[in-house]
């Protein structure tokens, strides 16, 4: 059975991308617009774009949605009436719970969250499944695991684990390319200096930790007592330690406030698919 990506936008692209690259399974997908999903079936001859749900939606292992909460109400009121038990499917948009994503459905639900790192199929793809639906992680494993490490957490861990895996990258950019303008200022290297020696030393020091060293190993080998860099780590602790701690409550408050499904067309899925509004995905066949 393939995999069928709903929504090619930057997520639904990245995933679908990946898996064609990957897995060795038909990856189908479907865009609102659909000139996006035949651009991708043409670069990549494993991705095959289809106006038509029906035509291939019951021949997928999982489909993903890959739309924002706006448009998912509409979206999976469409899709659930065709999905049956054996099939997976799951959802980007974590302003949408399990709970929420499951009544709607036979199949089973699970939360998806990508990180920009799949690009090169590295880096951690969070996933969220019912408790009682435990069986399925072994497949999400066995999937997952060709373009990432699967983290399997639980649903009221996605914010914090967020933080760290999807919008992580962001994150660190951010601490290298201040720390590059902070030596700048120093007026002894250029910031291009900083930046090229900053990222070399990133790269040997996720080698060593390959390698098998842990981090505190990595700072007791190189820190003496009362040297520069004991100095240096004393002046970083407690400042990093409040930055993080501000940083996850901006990030915790700005979900909650946002994250409230069906805030949309003022319409939430009707129970006959039907019925389901054309606003969002007109070219959608069912």
């Amino acid at each position: 059975m393939g995999i069928g990506v709903i929504g090619c936008g930057n997520m639904g692209s990245m995933l679908a991308k990946a898996f064609s690259q990957t897995v060795e399974k038909q990856v189908w997908v479907y865009n609102r617009t659909p000139a996006k999903a035949v651009e991708l079936s043409r670069q990549y001859p494993h991705i095959t774009a289809e106006l038509d749900l029906s035509n291939w939606i019951q021949n997928c292992e999982v489909v993903l949605l890959c739309v924002g909460k706006k448009d998912l109400p509409h979206l999976l009121a469409q899709v659930a009436p065709m999905l049956q038990e054996h099939q997976l499917l799951g959802t980007t948009c974590t302003a949408f719970s399990l709970a929420e994503l499951g009544k709607h459905c036979k199949a089973t639900p699970f939360l998806c969250v990508p990180s920009l790192t799949q690009h090169v199929n590295k880096g951690s793809i969070l996933l969220s499944v019912p408790p009682s639906h435990t069986s399925s992680v072994t497949q999400l494993q066995t999937l997952f695991a060709a373009i990432a490490k699967p983290i399997f957490i639980q649903e009221s861990q996605i914010r914090i684990f967020s933080d760290l895996t999807s919008c992580g990258p962001a994150f660190f950019a951010e601490i290298l390319l201040t720390w590059s303008k902070a030596a700048a200022n120093t007026r002894r290297i250029t910031e291009n200096e900083a930046r090229e020696a900053l990222l070399a030393t990133v790269e040997g020091t996720l080698e060593l930790l390959h390698s098998g060293m842990t981090m505190e190993e990595i700072q007791s080998s190189i820190t003496v007592p009362g040297g520069v860099t004991s100095r240096g780590l004393d002046v970083l602790h407690e400042p990093l330690l409040q930055v993080f701690r501000r940083l996850h409550e901006a990030t915790q408050a700005y979900a909650k406030q946002n994250n409230k499904p069906y805030q949309n067309c003022g319409c939430e899925p009707p129970d006959d698919p039907q019925l389901a509004c054309q606003k969002v995905w007109p070219h959608a066949k069912i």
